[in-house]
């Protein structure tokens, strides 16, 4: 089940149990909140528009693990990144 593989990645990662059932989906909530009232768009029409941070199934995007991490002080660096690249990754 896709709900829980982003929580059980992340605990793993860490070696403790930091993140339980739904506290994702409550990173999720908020970056959205945070991206509605900063749209420039027509609001009601972004308001209709779902999340891009988590899908029907409980995938949360890339956004939702790094603020998820930014929590335990931590930092997602992506592969593409020049820090990455120098250092041959």
């Amino acid at each position: 089940e896709g709900s829980l593989c982003a929580q059980l990645c992340l605990n793993n990662l860490l070696q403790e149990e930091y993140f339980r059932p739904g506290e994702l989906s409550s990173v999720a909530h908020q970056l959205g909140e945070n991206g509605r009232r900063s749209a420039s768009e027509d609001y009601h029409t972004f308001l209709q528009q779902p999340s891009g941070n988590m899908d029907h199934r409980a995938f949360y995007s890339i956004q939702v693990i790094n603020n998820a991490l930014k929590v335990q002080s931590l930092e997602l660096i992506l592969f593409s990144t020049p820090e990455c690249q120098k250092v041959g990754l």
